[in-house]
Formats: structure tokens, sequence, C-alpha cells
């Protein structure tokens, strides 16, 4: 299989989302929207099709991230080759800061989702639209919710841990629902009375016909690796990165990129994941931004999570190399935190950060909330101390201990 790793190390140019996409399509919008299955007001509700698990451990939230915070995260890395769909633009202070810390990105271009649904071109979708025509995706919505569906995993013949029905079950064993964003529905089972526990809470949340697996617990866990790759229509590779996965709880919540590690991981992950995955999804008739996440343990190292779409990690990994030309090698992403002061007021505190430290912190995002704001946010340094130290200034919760 082709593999393309130099291009976004040494042009002039950062790599967007609008010149990976180009190769592929003349013309098309980008939703970054996700879609859930339980707020019924929502937009995008998939309530009767391409249903998904998007309920946190806790329960709803009222400011859910996934649907208000999310889709602002890929504006600054999109380009100006296809237009972003939004209704609510990032504001003027946010645009500011993109403009002045990443100054080789372009502006990015925006429509209104009515304005990209009722024009002729397709949409770039993170997952398949229950409201938006088939005809409109990009890529066959049916083929796209499977290839996102766990039990999908096996089919690429990459190494997974084994799959059980409840009768052969081995424990410990994981059970995930089939289909579910950032670790939720995720749930380690160490007995039978514990897994029919786990079936009942998914079956409550999500009704008795929940899809779900069940999978060989692995255990001793160095480190889960994320990966991420561009795959276009001709079936070549254009690769990415990658980054350690922090999880909290089974919950995906940030990451860690060394860059200095890049050519490590892609020789430890390529032959035996990538190229399984890319020719699987490519049979597929997939094409786009791809995500995986490889469980790197002392029993061997297995795929556990499939992200034929834009994900949490893509802004960073597109980043990632323009600040490692200026040494700054190391970073560290946290992808909703909670900050005790308003938008505007974190810009300001970023803003003097980066003039009076060595390092540079980027808002991807962030919503005004009534207790402050939330915020996507990475922080570039030349060592992970130095980055630590970085979020320290701004009491963002520590991602490495």
């Amino acid at each position: 299989m082709d593999i393309n790793i130099d291009s976004n190390n040494n042009a002039d140019t950062p790599l967007t989302l609008g010149t990976l996409f180009k190769q592929d399509m003349k013309t098309a919008n980008i939703l970054s929207n996700y879609p859930t299955s339980f707020v019924p007001n929502y937009r995008f509700l998939n309530n009767t099709k391409y249903r998904i698990y998007d309920i946190q451990k806790s329960g709803p939230k009222k400011n859910n991230p996934f649907l208000f915070l999310y889709p602002g995260r890929i504006c600054s890395v999109a380009g100006n080759e296809f237009p972003v769909l939004m209704d609510k633009q990032p504001c003027d202070d946010i645009m500011a800061h993109w403009k002045r810390w990443l100054p080789g990105f372009p502006e990015p271009v925006f429509k209104t989702i009515d304005e990209g649904v009722e024009d002729e071109d397709p949409i770039i979708t993170i997952f398949p639209m229950q409201r938006i025509p088939e005809e409109k995706h990009a890529v066959d919505p049916d083929t796209h919710y499977h290839i996102l569906l766990k039990s999908a995993i096996p089919e690429t013949g990459a190494p997974c841990p084994e799959h059980y029905t409840q009768e052969n079950a081995v424990f410990p064993c994981m059970v995930k629902v089939d289909q579910s964003l950032s670790g939720y529905g995720n749930y380690v089972c160490y007995n039978q009375e514990e897994l029919a526990a786990a079936l009942e809470t998914i079956n409550e949340a999500f009704g008795k016909a929940a899809p779900y697996v069940i999978t060989a617990f692995v255990e001793n866990v160095e480190e889960t690796l994320g990966c991420q790759f561009y795959l276009n229509k001709k079936g070549e590779v254009h690769w990415l990165g990658t980054n350690i996965n922090v999880l909290k709880d089974y919950d995906w919540v940030g990451s860690v990129v060394d860059w200095d590690l890049r050519e490590v991981h892609r020789l430890r992950v390529y032959d035996s994941f990538i190229v399984p995955v890319a020719e699987y999804l490519h049979k597929k008739g997939y094409f786009g931004i791809a995500g995986i996440d490889i469980i790197c343990s002392q029993s061997g190292d297995y795929l556990v999570d499939m992200n034929a779409r834009l994900t949490g990690f893509t802004p960073h990994a597109l980043i990632a190399p323009i600040m490692a030309r200026d040494g700054l090698t190391k970073s560290l992403f946290k992808s909703a935190d909670n900050q005790d002061c308003s938008t505007e007021e974190l810009i300001k505190k970023v803003n003097f950060v980066n003039q009076t430290k060595e390092g540079k912190i980027l808002i991807l995002n962030s919503m005004d909330v009534d207790e402050g704001c939330i915020a996507a946010i990475v922080a570039f340094a030349e060592t992970m101390s130095d980055a630590e130290e970085l979020f320290d200034c701004l009491a963002v919760e520590k991602l490495v201990k």
C-alpha cells in the first residue's frame, strides 16, 4: 500500500482538511457536528436510524460538549477550500486567537447548515445523519455506519481482542455498546453478575434491542496509541501521526503527542494495523480521515477502536508538525476543560501566557456556560513538563501524572 509520510512535515504551508479532501473532491461542505439519539430537540437527532450511544456514565449533560463544543474544534485547521457548516460560528475573539498563534493556517470559510444541506455539494460528515438526505453524504451513510461499529473491527483482519457471546464470555471481559463515542457505554466485568448488570444498564438506557459486543479484557496495558491518517479514493494512505490517548474511567479526555517518537510509533503499528485497516476501508468505499486506537500491552498490541471520521485528535495532528518546526515537539490536549471564567477572559489569559512563557497554548474552541466556560485546549512545549506548566497557568487538570 502506498504511503505518504513526508508532505505534512516539509511543506511550506500547513496541511489542512481542505488540502487533504481536495485530492478527492472538487466541491464539498464540511459538517463537524455529532449526532445524538438522546436529545429530542437537537437538530441532528438519530432516533430511528444510525442510532448512537452518547450518554456519559453520569447521565445526559446540559452542556454536552459533543453537541456544542466539539463541532468548532476543527475550524482552525479546516482551511479555506471547503466551507464549514455552522449556524453559530466561532466568536471573533477565537478567530483572532487562531490568526495570531496559527498564522500559517488560512481563515476558515463558513456556510449555515441550511445552505449546505440545500446546495448541490456533498457533505463530509463525522457520522451518518438521519436528517440529511442519503445522496448528500460524501460517503454512503449505511456503509459509514457499519464501519464505525465495534463489531466491524474483526472484519479488518488486524489483531484485536477476542470477541465473545454472553454464554462463552471469559472474565474479566469488556462490554461495549456497538455504536458509541469516546468510551461511553464501556464496562469492565469480572464475573457473570457484573456482565448481566452491564447489559441491563445498556438496555435501560438504550433499549432492549441495543447492540453490544463482548471482548477479552486486555490486562497489563502499557499505553493506548491513537493513529491518524487520510485515506484517498485510490486507497493511498497519507500518514498524519500518533498520540497516546488519555482515558478516565475508559472515557477519552485528551491526548499526548511526542513528535520525536513519530517514526517509532509508525513502525510499530503500520504493517500490522494501518495497512489492513486502510485496505478494509478502501474496499468498503470509504475515503477521508481515519483514526484507530491500539492497546499496547505485555501480551501484544490490539486494535480496539476504528473511527473512520474526523476525530478529537485531528486538529492536534495537523498542528503538531507546525509547532515541531519551532522546537515545540511535546504537546498535551484536553478535550473539554472547565474554566471559571468567560471565553473572552480565557483568551486574554492564554494570550498573556503565550507572550510571557516558553511554549504555546492554543484554544481550539470554547463555549460559555453558567459556571464559566468549557474549552478544548492544547499546549505545545519543548518538554512534557513544560507543557504541563503551561496547563498549570490555566489551572487545567493534569493529564500526565
